[in-house]
Formats: structure tokens, C-alpha cells, sequence
């Protein structure tokens, strides 16, 4: 493997640019609103948020490396990166609904989300 530019790499012939859906950063960022809870403190909800970052990050860490080996034990594109990606968003997906806050029984009646019904 060896290194093109910052964002760059060259393995087997091939070139690998990491975007930033590579980082998983959109995801986690996405999932925030989905998994935040009215019901407890923001400092629990920071903490809920530092520990979910760290498994993702570490998650994504090993995604990417399973599909580089299997890459270079000759599995096709598709099947060592594409459906490993899939597989590890599903499992994410999972994870949040799992997690999720938007159901919560008492949103406060300040929030910017809290629904009302008509009159």
C-alpha cells in the first residue's frame, strides 16, 4: 500500500480515495437527532453520543480493512466493499432504532419538536 496524496492511496494497481462517507461521519451525524433524549440530562446524552462515536469510528476502522483484505485476496469490489458497506449501515440502522429518543414518553412542551394537536 502505499500513500498517493492525503486523501489517496495506491494498492494492487488500484487507487482508493476516501471520501467522507468513508469516515462514517455523515452517519453519525445523521443518527444524533434520531437518538438524542429529551427525557435525560445532555450530559448522559453526550455521553450516550461519546460512546456511540468511539464504536463507530473502531466499527468503520474494521469495515474498511475487511474489504481491503478481501480485495486483495481477489473478491470483486462489489462484494468486498459494497455489500460489507451495506451490511454494516443495516447493522448500524438496527442499532438506532434500537436507541432511538423520538418516542420518548414526556418531550418537554419548550421543544422545538414538541407536537401539539389542533384546536
Amino acid at each position: 500500500m502505499q500513500r498517493v496524496s492525503f486523501d489517496t492511496l495506491r494498492f494492487g494497481g488500484r487507487e482508493f480515495e476516501f471520501a467522507i462517507s468513508c469516515t462514517q461521519i455523515d452517519v453519525f451525524c445523521a443518527s444524533i437527532p434520531l437518538i438524542w433524549r429529551f427525557t435525560t440530562s445532555v450530559r448522559a446524552n453526550v455521553l450516550k453520543l461519546s460512546t456511540y462515536f468511539t464504536c463507530l469510528f473502531g466499527f468503520n476502522i474494521l469495515r474498511l480493512e475487511l474489504g481491503h483484505l478481501l480485495l486483495a485476496r481477489g473478491v470483486p469490489w462489489v462484494l468486498a466493499h459494497e455489500s460489507i458497506a451495506g451490511v454494516n449501515l443495516f447493522i448500524i440502522f438496527l442499532w438506532v432504532v434500537r436507541n432511538r429518543g423520538w418516542n420518548d414518553a414526556a418531550i418537554p412542551a419548550h421543544s422545538p419538536i414538541a407536537i401539539t394537536s389542533p384546536a
